[in-house]
Protein backbone atom coordinates (compact mmCIF):
# COMPACT_ATOMS: atom_id res chain seq x y z
CA UNK A 1 0.00 0.00 0.00
CA UNK A 2 3.28 2.69 0.52
CA UNK A 3 4.44 2.19 -2.56
CA UNK A 4 0.90 2.28 -4.44
CA UNK A 5 0.27 5.87 -2.26
CA UNK A 6 4.29 6.85 -3.37
CA UNK A 7 3.37 6.54 -7.05
CA UNK A 8 0.07 8.07 -6.66
CA UNK A 9 1.45 11.36 -4.61
CA UNK A 10 4.68 11.70 -6.77
CA UNK A 11 3.24 14.51 -8.99
CA UNK A 12 1.88 16.60 -5.82
CA UNK A 13 5.47 16.72 -4.61
CA UNK A 14 6.54 17.89 -7.77
CA UNK A 15 4.18 20.55 -8.28
CA UNK A 16 3.84 22.11 -4.90
CA UNK A 17 8.44 22.27 -5.97
CA UNK A 18 9.54 20.35 -2.85
CA UNK A 19 12.71 18.66 -4.17
CA UNK A 20 12.53 15.48 -2.17
CA UNK A 21 13.62 11.69 -3.63
CA UNK A 22 11.47 9.06 -3.93
CA UNK A 23 13.19 7.48 -0.28
CA UNK A 24 12.45 10.96 1.47
CA UNK A 25 8.65 11.27 0.42
CA UNK A 26 8.48 6.99 1.80
CA UNK A 27 9.84 7.89 4.48
CA UNK A 28 6.90 10.33 4.85
CA UNK A 29 4.25 7.76 3.78
CA UNK A 30 5.73 5.18 6.59
CA UNK A 31 5.32 8.14 9.30
CA UNK A 32 1.71 8.31 8.43
CA UNK A 33 1.46 4.48 8.03
CA UNK A 34 2.58 4.97 11.86
CA UNK A 35 -0.17 7.04 12.57
CA UNK A 36 -2.28 4.88 11.03
CA UNK A 37 -1.65 2.02 13.28
CA UNK A 38 -1.84 3.58 16.53
CA UNK A 39 -5.68 4.32 16.08
CA UNK A 40 -6.06 0.71 16.99
CA UNK A 41 -4.71 1.55 20.63
CA UNK A 42 -6.96 4.75 20.79
CA UNK A 43 -9.21 4.84 24.11
CA UNK A 44 -10.99 7.12 21.93
CA UNK A 45 -13.47 4.70 19.97
CA UNK A 46 -14.58 6.83 17.36
CA UNK A 47 -10.85 6.75 15.98
CA UNK A 48 -10.50 2.98 16.06
CA UNK A 49 -11.70 2.39 12.76
CA UNK A 50 -9.57 5.03 11.02
CA UNK A 51 -7.14 2.37 9.63
CA UNK A 52 -9.15 0.09 8.70
CA UNK A 53 -11.38 2.86 6.47
CA UNK A 54 -7.87 3.98 5.03
CA UNK A 55 -7.55 0.68 3.91
CA UNK A 56 -10.74 -0.34 1.99
CA UNK A 57 -10.30 3.55 0.35
CA UNK A 58 -7.00 2.60 -0.83
CA UNK A 59 -8.56 -0.51 -2.51
CA UNK A 60 -11.39 0.87 -3.81
CA UNK A 61 -9.09 3.79 -5.42
CA UNK A 62 -7.32 0.84 -7.28
CA UNK A 63 -9.60 -0.71 -8.75
CA UNK A 64 -10.31 2.76 -9.84
CA UNK A 65 -14.08 2.71 -8.23
CA UNK A 66 -13.86 5.25 -5.20
CA UNK A 67 -16.68 6.94 -4.18
CA UNK A 68 -15.92 10.72 -3.52
CA UNK A 69 -18.20 10.60 -0.26
CA UNK A 70 -15.24 9.13 1.52
CA UNK A 71 -12.97 11.98 1.61
CA UNK A 72 -14.83 12.33 4.99
CA UNK A 73 -12.08 10.61 5.96
CA UNK A 74 -9.87 13.39 6.40
CA UNK A 75 -11.66 14.85 9.78
CA UNK A 76 -11.10 11.42 11.78
CA UNK A 77 -7.55 11.03 10.08
CA UNK A 78 -6.87 14.76 11.24
CA UNK A 79 -8.57 14.09 14.71
CA UNK A 80 -6.45 10.92 15.28
CA UNK A 81 -2.91 12.68 14.47
CA UNK A 82 -4.23 15.54 17.14
CA UNK A 83 -5.17 12.47 19.51
CA UNK A 84 -1.67 11.51 19.16
CA UNK A 85 0.21 15.40 18.94
CA UNK A 86 -1.68 16.01 22.40
CA UNK A 87 -4.46 13.81 23.92
CA UNK A 88 -4.84 16.03 26.96
CA UNK A 89 -5.82 19.00 24.34
CA UNK A 90 -7.76 16.53 21.90
CA UNK A 91 -9.89 15.68 24.97
CA UNK A 92 -10.07 19.43 26.74
CA UNK A 93 -11.57 21.23 23.38
CA UNK A 94 -13.68 18.05 22.56
CA UNK A 95 -12.02 17.32 19.32
CA UNK A 96 -13.56 14.22 18.40
CA UNK A 97 -15.80 15.98 17.07
CA UNK A 98 -14.04 19.03 15.79
CA UNK A 99 -14.72 20.18 12.33
CA UNK A 100 -12.66 20.62 9.14
CA UNK A 101 -12.40 23.76 9.85
CA UNK A 102 -11.54 24.08 13.10
CA UNK A 103 -8.67 21.23 12.37
CA UNK A 104 -7.12 23.05 9.52
CA UNK A 105 -6.56 26.00 12.15
CA UNK A 106 -5.67 24.27 14.44
CA UNK A 107 -2.62 22.15 12.74
CA UNK A 108 -2.14 25.82 10.45
CA UNK A 109 -2.38 23.44 7.40
CA UNK A 110 -2.21 26.51 4.96
CA UNK A 111 0.69 27.51 7.26
CA UNK A 112 0.86 30.74 10.14
CA UNK A 113 -2.48 31.83 10.46
CA UNK A 114 -1.46 34.98 11.23
CA UNK A 115 0.81 35.45 8.36
CA UNK A 116 -1.66 33.19 6.07
CA UNK A 117 -5.32 34.77 7.01
CA UNK A 118 -6.07 35.63 3.58
CA UNK A 119 -5.49 31.80 2.59
CA UNK A 120 -7.69 30.80 5.81
CA UNK A 121 -10.64 33.45 4.95
CA UNK A 122 -11.10 32.07 1.11
CA UNK A 123 -10.83 28.58 1.99
CA UNK A 124 -13.82 29.20 4.50
CA UNK A 125 -16.06 31.54 2.07
CA UNK A 126 -18.85 30.41 1.43
CA UNK A 127 -21.86 31.51 -1.25
CA UNK A 128 -25.01 33.91 -0.19
CA UNK A 129 -26.58 30.59 0.83
CA UNK A 130 -23.97 29.79 3.34
CA UNK A 131 -23.06 26.84 1.20
CA UNK A 132 -19.44 25.98 -0.74
CA UNK A 133 -19.09 27.39 -4.16
CA UNK A 134 -19.27 25.20 -6.88
CA UNK A 135 -16.59 24.53 -8.69
CA UNK A 136 -17.24 26.69 -12.05
CA UNK A 137 -18.06 29.47 -10.01
CA UNK A 138 -15.10 31.84 -10.04
CA UNK A 139 -14.89 32.35 -6.39
CA UNK A 140 -14.52 28.97 -5.43
CA UNK A 141 -10.90 28.75 -3.06
CA UNK A 142 -9.55 26.56 -5.86
CA UNK A 143 -9.96 28.41 -8.60
CA UNK A 144 -8.56 31.80 -6.53
CA UNK A 145 -5.57 29.95 -5.36
CA UNK A 146 -4.99 27.62 -8.08
CA UNK A 147 -1.48 29.36 -8.84
CA UNK A 148 -0.38 28.77 -5.28
CA UNK A 149 1.20 25.11 -5.59
CA UNK A 150 2.62 25.06 -2.49
CA UNK A 151 -0.99 25.00 -0.59
CA UNK A 152 -3.42 24.23 -3.50
CA UNK A 153 -3.48 20.07 -2.55
CA UNK A 154 -4.69 21.51 1.01
CA UNK A 155 -7.48 23.54 -0.56
CA UNK A 156 -8.25 20.48 -3.16
CA UNK A 157 -8.61 18.05 0.07
CA UNK A 158 -11.05 20.99 2.10
CA UNK A 159 -13.39 21.98 -0.30
CA UNK A 160 -13.66 17.73 -2.07
CA UNK A 161 -14.67 17.36 1.56
CA UNK A 162 -17.66 20.19 1.84
CA UNK A 163 -18.80 19.58 -1.75
CA UNK A 164 -19.08 15.82 -1.62
CA UNK A 165 -21.17 16.72 2.23
CA UNK A 166 -23.28 18.88 0.48
CA UNK A 167 -23.98 16.63 -2.32
CA UNK A 168 -22.41 19.11 -5.11
CA UNK A 169 -20.60 16.98 -8.41
CA UNK A 170 -16.62 16.72 -7.55
CA UNK A 171 -14.34 17.10 -10.50
CA UNK A 172 -11.32 14.84 -11.11
CA UNK A 173 -12.99 12.67 -7.82
CA UNK A 174 -9.46 10.50 -7.63
CA UNK A 175 -7.27 13.75 -8.04
CA UNK A 176 -8.62 15.14 -4.81
CA UNK A 177 -9.15 11.92 -2.95
CA UNK A 178 -4.56 11.46 -3.57
CA UNK A 179 -4.63 15.53 -2.26
CA UNK A 180 -6.32 13.89 1.05
CA UNK A 181 -3.37 11.85 1.21
CA UNK A 182 -0.88 13.94 0.53
CA UNK A 183 -2.34 15.90 3.32
CA UNK A 184 -2.42 13.76 6.16
CA UNK A 185 0.94 12.74 5.10
CA UNK A 186 2.68 16.16 4.80
CA UNK A 187 0.81 16.66 8.26
CA UNK A 188 1.62 13.09 9.85
CA UNK A 189 5.43 14.67 9.02
CA UNK A 190 5.18 18.11 10.75
CA UNK A 191 4.55 16.19 14.03
CA UNK A 192 7.43 13.25 12.81
CA UNK A 193 9.21 12.51 16.43
CA UNK A 194 6.04 12.55 17.99
CA UNK A 195 4.30 10.11 16.24
CA UNK A 196 7.53 7.77 16.01
CA UNK A 197 8.13 8.24 19.48
CA UNK A 198 4.34 7.06 20.31
CA UNK A 199 4.75 3.87 18.11
CA UNK A 200 7.85 3.32 19.96
CA UNK A 201 6.18 2.77 22.46
CA UNK A 202 4.19 -0.30 20.69
CA UNK A 203 4.78 -3.74 21.87
CA UNK A 204 3.53 -5.44 19.26
CA UNK A 205 6.31 -3.96 16.90
CA UNK A 206 9.20 -5.61 18.91
CA UNK A 207 7.26 -9.06 19.37
CA UNK A 208 8.06 -11.18 16.77
CA UNK A 209 11.89 -10.26 17.27
CA UNK A 210 12.07 -10.71 20.66
CA UNK A 211 9.98 -14.08 20.97
CA UNK A 212 12.63 -15.19 18.23
CA UNK A 213 15.31 -14.15 20.10
CA UNK A 214 14.03 -16.18 23.41
CA UNK A 215 12.99 -18.95 21.04
CA UNK A 216 15.92 -19.60 19.26
CA UNK A 217 18.63 -19.22 22.72
CA UNK A 218 16.35 -21.26 24.65
CA UNK A 219 16.29 -24.03 21.79
CA UNK A 220 20.06 -24.06 22.27
CA UNK A 221 19.61 -24.81 26.06
CA UNK A 222 17.27 -27.39 25.94
CA UNK A 223 20.11 -29.51 23.52
CA UNK A 224 23.03 -29.26 26.29
CA UNK A 225 23.99 -26.07 26.06
CA UNK A 226 25.07 -23.90 28.93
CA UNK A 227 27.13 -20.42 28.52
CA UNK A 228 30.74 -20.08 29.86
CA UNK A 229 32.08 -17.15 30.15
CA UNK A 230 35.43 -16.80 28.75
CA UNK A 231 38.97 -15.73 29.28
CA UNK A 232 39.75 -12.16 28.25
CA UNK A 233 42.81 -9.66 28.32
CA UNK A 234 43.01 -6.27 27.38
CA UNK A 235 44.40 -5.32 24.12
CA UNK A 236 47.28 -2.86 24.28
CA UNK A 237 46.01 0.71 23.22
CA UNK A 238 46.09 3.78 24.86
CA UNK A 239 43.03 2.31 26.90
CA UNK A 240 45.42 -0.51 28.28
CA UNK A 241 46.12 0.69 31.62
CA UNK A 242 42.78 2.23 32.14
CA UNK A 243 41.28 -1.06 31.87
CA UNK A 244 43.53 -2.99 33.61
CA UNK A 245 43.79 -0.61 36.61
CA UNK A 246 39.80 -0.49 36.97
CA UNK A 247 38.52 -4.20 35.84
CA UNK A 248 41.03 -6.60 36.28
CA UNK A 249 44.33 -7.34 36.01
CA UNK A 250 46.41 -8.00 33.14
CA UNK A 251 45.79 -11.71 33.06
CA UNK A 252 42.21 -11.55 33.19
CA UNK A 253 39.60 -8.79 32.61
CA UNK A 254 36.46 -9.05 33.93
CA UNK A 255 34.17 -8.02 31.04
CA UNK A 256 30.82 -6.93 32.70
CA UNK A 257 33.00 -3.92 34.55
CA UNK A 258 34.60 -3.25 31.24
CA UNK A 259 30.88 -2.76 29.32
CA UNK A 260 29.30 -0.88 31.98
CA UNK A 261 32.55 1.56 31.83
CA UNK A 262 32.99 1.89 28.39
CA UNK A 263 29.93 2.45 25.94
CA UNK A 264 31.73 1.40 22.61
CA UNK A 265 33.46 -1.78 23.25
CA UNK A 266 35.69 -4.37 20.75
CA UNK A 267 36.49 -7.82 21.31
CA UNK A 268 38.76 -9.36 19.24
CA UNK A 269 39.33 -13.39 18.95
CA UNK A 270 40.28 -16.29 16.45
CA UNK A 271 37.86 -18.52 14.79
CA UNK A 272 35.81 -20.55 17.65
CA UNK A 273 36.78 -17.94 20.39
CA UNK A 274 32.65 -17.62 21.14
CA UNK A 275 32.50 -14.21 19.56
CA UNK A 276 28.94 -14.22 18.50
CA UNK A 277 28.50 -16.95 21.62
CA UNK A 278 29.09 -13.68 23.50
CA UNK A 279 26.86 -11.32 21.82
CA UNK A 280 24.00 -14.08 21.78
CA UNK A 281 24.29 -13.90 25.42
CA UNK A 282 24.23 -10.75 26.31
CA UNK A 283 21.75 -10.40 23.99
CA UNK A 284 19.16 -12.97 25.34
CA UNK A 285 19.60 -12.10 28.80
CA UNK A 286 19.17 -8.55 27.85
CA UNK A 287 15.78 -9.36 26.25
CA UNK A 288 14.46 -10.89 29.34
CA UNK A 289 15.21 -7.69 31.08
CA UNK A 290 13.39 -6.10 28.36
CA UNK A 291 10.18 -8.46 28.92
CA UNK A 292 10.14 -7.65 32.50
CA UNK A 293 11.04 -4.00 32.49
CA UNK A 294 9.24 -2.91 28.92
CA UNK A 295 10.74 0.57 27.65
CA UNK A 296 13.04 0.96 30.91
CA UNK A 297 15.92 -0.96 29.31
CA UNK A 298 17.64 -0.96 25.89
CA UNK A 299 16.68 -3.35 23.16
CA UNK A 300 19.82 -5.87 21.95
CA UNK A 301 20.17 -6.08 18.05
CA UNK A 302 23.18 -7.90 16.93
CA UNK A 303 24.15 -7.08 13.07
CA UNK A 304 25.63 -10.30 11.00
CA UNK A 305 27.85 -8.66 9.28
CA UNK A 306 28.31 -11.58 6.49
CA UNK A 307 25.51 -10.41 5.02
CA UNK A 308 27.06 -7.13 3.67
CA UNK A 309 28.01 -8.40 -0.07
CA UNK A 310 29.89 -6.58 -3.35
CA UNK A 311 26.60 -6.54 -4.32
CA UNK A 312 24.29 -5.16 -1.96
CA UNK A 313 26.66 -2.84 0.45
CA UNK A 314 25.68 0.57 -0.52
CA UNK A 315 22.57 -0.32 0.85
CA UNK A 316 23.46 -2.55 3.34
CA UNK A 317 23.69 0.42 6.62
CA UNK A 318 23.48 -0.13 9.93
CA UNK A 319 20.52 1.59 9.77
CA UNK A 320 18.70 -1.12 6.77
CA UNK A 321 20.64 -4.00 8.89
CA UNK A 322 18.69 -2.98 12.41
CA UNK A 323 15.78 -2.60 10.21
CA UNK A 324 16.26 -5.69 8.54
CA UNK A 325 16.97 -8.22 11.48
CA UNK A 326 13.73 -6.00 13.51
CA UNK A 327 11.23 -6.42 10.23
CA UNK A 328 10.10 -3.15 11.58
CA UNK A 329 9.74 -1.60 7.46
CA UNK A 330 10.81 1.77 8.15
CA UNK A 331 14.04 3.24 7.94
CA UNK A 332 13.05 6.31 9.69
CA UNK A 333 12.00 4.92 12.83
CA UNK A 334 15.33 2.88 13.53
CA UNK A 335 16.50 6.60 12.71
CA UNK A 336 14.40 7.53 15.42
CA UNK A 337 15.35 4.98 17.54
CA UNK A 338 19.35 5.18 17.03
CA UNK A 339 18.62 8.93 17.64
CA UNK A 340 16.53 8.21 21.19
CA UNK A 341 19.01 5.68 22.91
CA UNK A 342 16.90 2.62 22.73
CA UNK A 343 19.20 0.50 21.02
CA UNK A 344 22.50 -1.90 22.31
CA UNK A 345 24.14 -2.36 18.88
CA UNK A 346 26.12 -5.18 18.27
CA UNK A 347 27.98 -5.26 15.08
CA UNK A 348 29.44 -8.97 14.86
CA UNK A 349 31.70 -10.40 12.49
CA UNK A 350 33.78 -7.35 10.74
CA UNK A 351 35.97 -9.76 8.96
CA UNK A 352 33.04 -11.90 7.79
CA UNK A 353 32.17 -8.48 5.69
CA UNK A 354 32.17 -10.41 1.87
CA UNK A 355 33.40 -7.56 -0.13
CA UNK A 356 35.63 -8.10 -2.51
CA UNK A 357 37.18 -5.18 -4.17
CA UNK A 358 39.71 -4.65 -0.54
CA UNK A 359 39.36 0.07 -1.89
CA UNK A 360 35.35 -0.91 -1.27
CA UNK A 361 35.71 -2.33 1.37
CA UNK A 362 37.63 0.39 2.76
CA UNK A 363 35.13 2.57 1.63
CA UNK A 364 32.93 0.63 3.53
CA UNK A 365 34.65 0.49 6.69
CA UNK A 366 35.10 4.44 7.07
CA UNK A 367 31.09 4.60 6.87
CA UNK A 368 30.97 1.97 9.55
CA UNK A 369 33.75 3.60 11.76
CA UNK A 370 31.55 7.09 11.10
CA UNK A 371 28.53 5.55 12.15
CA UNK A 372 30.20 4.66 15.76
CA UNK A 373 32.20 8.07 15.86
CA UNK A 374 29.07 9.91 15.59
CA UNK A 375 27.26 7.91 17.97
CA UNK A 376 29.57 7.92 21.16
CA UNK A 377 26.31 7.92 23.34
CA UNK A 378 25.14 4.31 21.88
CA UNK A 379 25.95 0.76 23.46
CA UNK A 380 28.37 -0.60 20.77
CA UNK A 381 29.94 -3.58 20.92
CA UNK A 382 32.63 -4.77 17.59
CA UNK A 383 33.44 -8.39 17.03
CA UNK A 384 36.59 -9.00 14.49
CA UNK A 385 39.65 -11.46 14.58
CA UNK A 386 41.98 -8.12 13.96
CA UNK A 387 42.70 -4.36 14.53
CA UNK A 388 44.73 -3.62 11.21
CA UNK A 389 43.30 -1.55 8.50
CA UNK A 390 40.53 -3.72 7.75
CA UNK A 391 38.94 -3.59 11.10
CA UNK A 392 36.71 -0.83 12.58
CA UNK A 393 36.94 1.04 16.22
CA UNK A 394 40.55 -0.14 16.64
CA UNK A 395 40.85 3.08 19.13
CA UNK A 396 38.02 1.46 21.43
CA UNK A 397 37.89 -0.21 24.56
CA UNK A 398 39.22 -3.95 23.04
CA UNK A 399 39.48 -6.96 24.69
CA UNK A 400 40.70 -10.16 23.39
CA UNK A 401 39.15 -13.30 24.17
CA UNK A 402 41.63 -16.20 25.29
CA UNK A 403 39.17 -19.03 25.40
CA UNK A 404 38.65 -21.81 27.81
CA UNK A 405 41.16 -22.17 30.63
CA UNK A 406 41.98 -25.38 32.15
CA UNK A 407 39.82 -24.43 35.33
CA UNK A 408 37.09 -24.62 33.40
CA UNK A 409 37.18 -27.02 30.98
CA UNK A 410 35.71 -29.37 33.08
CA UNK A 411 32.59 -27.35 33.69
CA UNK A 412 32.32 -26.60 29.95
CA UNK A 413 32.80 -30.09 29.10
CA UNK A 414 29.43 -31.00 31.67
CA UNK A 415 27.52 -28.26 30.86
CA UNK A 416 27.33 -28.66 27.16
CA UNK A 417 27.25 -32.57 27.14
CA UNK A 418 24.42 -34.65 26.95
CA UNK A 419 26.15 -37.71 28.41
CA UNK A 420 28.63 -35.12 30.89
CA UNK A 421 29.85 -37.83 33.08
CA UNK A 422 31.18 -40.15 30.06
CA UNK A 423 32.74 -37.56 27.86
CA UNK A 424 34.45 -35.73 30.68
CA UNK A 425 35.81 -38.63 31.90
CA UNK A 426 37.04 -39.82 28.33
CA UNK A 427 38.38 -36.56 27.12
CA UNK A 428 40.23 -35.71 30.64
CA UNK A 429 41.97 -39.31 30.50
CA UNK A 430 42.90 -38.32 27.22
CA UNK A 431 44.19 -34.80 28.59
CA UNK A 432 46.29 -36.84 31.28
CA UNK A 433 47.79 -39.07 27.84
CA UNK A 434 48.85 -36.47 25.95
CA UNK A 435 48.81 -33.09 27.97
CA UNK A 436 48.96 -31.10 24.54
CA UNK A 437 45.31 -31.81 23.93
CA UNK A 438 44.76 -29.31 26.30
CA UNK A 439 45.84 -26.10 24.28
CA UNK A 440 43.44 -28.00 21.64
CA UNK A 441 40.82 -27.40 24.32
CA UNK A 442 41.12 -23.77 24.64
CA UNK A 443 39.39 -23.42 21.59
CA UNK A 444 35.21 -23.51 22.52
CA UNK A 445 34.66 -24.84 19.03
CA UNK A 446 37.34 -27.05 19.00
CA UNK A 447 36.06 -28.32 22.69
CA UNK A 448 32.71 -28.32 21.12
CA UNK A 449 33.80 -30.66 18.27
CA UNK A 450 35.28 -33.30 20.87
CA UNK A 451 32.35 -33.00 22.90
CA UNK A 452 30.55 -34.26 19.94
CA UNK A 453 32.86 -37.15 18.76
CA UNK A 454 33.12 -38.97 22.35
CA UNK A 455 28.91 -38.79 22.23
CA UNK A 456 29.62 -40.22 18.32
CA UNK A 457 31.93 -43.19 20.19
CA UNK A 458 34.87 -41.94 17.99
CA UNK A 459 38.46 -42.02 19.22
CA UNK A 460 39.87 -38.88 20.05
CA UNK A 461 42.31 -37.24 17.43
CA UNK A 462 45.68 -36.53 19.23
CA UNK A 463 46.30 -33.96 16.60
CA UNK A 464 44.55 -30.45 16.13
CA UNK A 465 43.88 -30.30 12.03
CA UNK A 466 41.96 -33.84 12.46
CA UNK A 467 39.35 -32.45 14.80
CA UNK A 468 37.19 -31.20 12.77
CA UNK A 469 37.26 -33.67 10.11
CA UNK A 470 36.65 -36.09 11.96
CA UNK A 471 33.41 -34.55 13.72
CA UNK A 472 32.16 -33.76 10.34
CA UNK A 473 32.52 -37.44 9.40
CA UNK A 474 31.19 -38.51 12.82
CA UNK A 475 28.02 -36.31 13.11
CA UNK A 476 27.06 -37.66 9.24
CA UNK A 477 27.73 -40.89 9.99
CA UNK A 478 25.00 -41.09 12.94
CA UNK A 479 22.90 -39.42 10.52
CA UNK A 480 23.32 -41.94 8.13
CA UNK A 481 23.57 -45.09 10.50
CA UNK A 482 21.36 -44.58 13.44
CA UNK A 483 18.88 -42.07 11.74
CA UNK A 484 18.88 -44.42 8.29
CA UNK A 485 19.15 -41.37 6.40
CA UNK A 486 20.30 -42.36 2.70
CA UNK A 487 21.32 -38.90 1.36
CA UNK A 488 23.93 -38.37 4.19
CA UNK A 489 26.09 -40.81 2.21
CA UNK A 490 26.35 -37.63 0.02
CA UNK A 491 26.63 -35.15 2.40
CA UNK A 492 30.55 -34.86 2.43
CA UNK A 493 31.19 -35.39 -1.04
CA UNK A 494 28.42 -32.86 -1.97
CA UNK A 495 29.67 -29.81 -0.16
CA UNK A 496 33.39 -30.61 -1.09
CA UNK A 497 32.36 -30.28 -4.82
CA UNK A 498 29.82 -27.06 -3.50
CA UNK A 499 32.84 -25.26 -2.45
CA UNK A 500 35.26 -26.36 -4.84
CA UNK A 501 33.03 -25.23 -7.35
CA UNK A 502 32.23 -21.83 -5.99
CA UNK A 503 36.04 -20.66 -5.37
CA UNK A 504 36.74 -20.80 -8.82
CA UNK A 505 34.18 -18.78 -9.89
CA UNK A 506 34.89 -14.98 -10.28
CA UNK A 507 32.80 -13.85 -7.75
CA UNK A 508 34.15 -15.69 -4.92
CA UNK A 509 35.72 -13.15 -2.04
CA UNK A 510 38.59 -14.61 -1.26
CA UNK A 511 38.08 -14.36 2.93
CA UNK A 512 37.37 -18.01 5.19
CA UNK A 513 33.93 -18.85 4.26
CA UNK A 514 31.54 -18.24 0.99
CA UNK A 515 27.57 -16.71 1.29
CA UNK A 516 25.32 -19.09 -1.47
CA UNK A 517 21.87 -18.51 -2.53
CA UNK A 518 19.67 -21.18 -2.19
CA UNK A 519 19.77 -21.43 -6.24
CA UNK A 520 23.42 -21.34 -6.65
CA UNK A 521 23.52 -24.35 -4.33
CA UNK A 522 20.68 -26.27 -5.86
CA UNK A 523 22.67 -25.51 -9.22
CA UNK A 524 25.79 -27.27 -7.85
CA UNK A 525 23.86 -30.09 -6.71
CA UNK A 526 22.47 -30.91 -9.89
CA UNK A 527 25.72 -30.33 -11.87
CA UNK A 528 27.41 -33.02 -8.95
CA UNK A 529 24.92 -35.40 -10.20
CA UNK A 530 25.17 -34.80 -13.40
CA UNK A 531 29.17 -35.33 -13.50
CA UNK A 532 29.08 -38.17 -11.14
CA UNK A 533 26.24 -39.58 -13.07
CA UNK A 534 23.79 -40.35 -10.20
CA UNK A 535 20.66 -42.50 -10.96
CA UNK A 536 19.42 -42.37 -7.96
CA UNK A 537 19.50 -37.78 -7.95
CA UNK A 538 18.52 -36.94 -4.58
CA UNK A 539 16.14 -34.11 -3.63
CA UNK A 540 17.92 -30.58 -3.96
CA UNK A 541 15.76 -29.37 -0.94
CA UNK A 542 15.81 -31.98 1.31
CA UNK A 543 19.63 -32.64 1.07
CA UNK A 544 19.81 -28.28 1.76
CA UNK A 545 17.79 -28.43 5.15
CA UNK A 546 19.94 -31.79 5.82
CA UNK A 547 22.99 -30.26 6.13
CA UNK A 548 21.33 -26.86 7.77
CA UNK A 549 20.33 -30.12 10.41
CA UNK A 550 23.65 -31.34 11.15
CA UNK A 551 24.98 -27.65 11.68
CA UNK A 552 27.06 -27.47 8.77
CA UNK A 553 25.35 -24.94 6.67
CA UNK A 554 22.82 -21.96 8.24
CA UNK A 555 20.52 -19.39 6.54
CA UNK A 556 21.75 -15.98 7.41
CA UNK A 557 19.23 -14.15 5.08
CA UNK A 558 16.12 -15.16 2.74
CA UNK A 559 17.23 -18.08 1.10
CA UNK A 560 20.98 -17.10 1.40
CA UNK A 561 23.66 -20.03 3.27
CA UNK A 562 26.91 -19.67 4.67
CA UNK A 563 28.75 -22.50 6.69
CA UNK A 564 28.23 -22.49 10.76
CA UNK A 565 31.99 -22.27 10.96
CA UNK A 566 34.78 -20.99 8.90
CA UNK A 567 36.79 -24.54 10.00
CA UNK A 568 33.92 -26.43 8.28
CA UNK A 569 34.86 -23.97 5.41
CA UNK A 570 38.75 -24.79 5.30
CA UNK A 571 38.21 -28.49 5.62
CA UNK A 572 36.07 -29.19 2.47
CA UNK A 573 38.28 -26.53 0.63
CA UNK A 574 41.46 -28.44 1.85
CA UNK A 575 39.67 -31.67 0.76
CA UNK A 576 38.87 -30.02 -2.87
CA UNK A 577 42.75 -29.59 -3.16
CA UNK A 578 43.71 -32.69 -1.89
CA UNK A 579 41.05 -34.37 -4.23
CA UNK A 580 42.36 -32.45 -7.75
CA UNK A 581 39.20 -30.28 -7.89
CA UNK A 582 41.01 -27.04 -7.50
Amino acid sequence: MKEFILNQILEFYEQTGKSLSKDEILERIEIYFMALELSSYCEEESLRSVLTDTKILIEDIQKMKPDIVSIRLIEPSLRLISYIVDKNYFEKRKFNTATLGVLYSFFEILGDKEKNKKYYDILYSKDEKKSPYLYQDEKHPENILRKNKEILPFVMTYCARNAAMHSQEVPNKIQHLLSMFYTLIEVCYKYKNIIMDKYLKNEKIYKSYVDKIVSDYEEKLRNNFKYIPLNMIAYKNYLYDNIVLECGDEDSIDFEKVNKKFPHVKIIGYAGMGKTTLLENITYNEILEFKKKKFNVKIPVILDMIKVTSSNYKEMTIENLINLKFGVGSIALVKRMIEKNILNIYIDGINEIQIKDKAIKKEYLNTLEEFISRHRGVKIIVTDRDDNSYSVANDEATLILIGVTEKIVKEFVLGNSSKPEIVWDRINNAILKNPNLLNICKNPFMLKNLISIVECNRDIPEDEGEIVGVFLKSIVERERVIKKDEMAEDVLRVLIYLVAKETESEEFVEEDTIVLTSFKIFEIFNEYCDKYKRKDRFDNSKMLDLIVKLGILKEIDLEKYTFVENDYFEFFYTCAIDLGLI
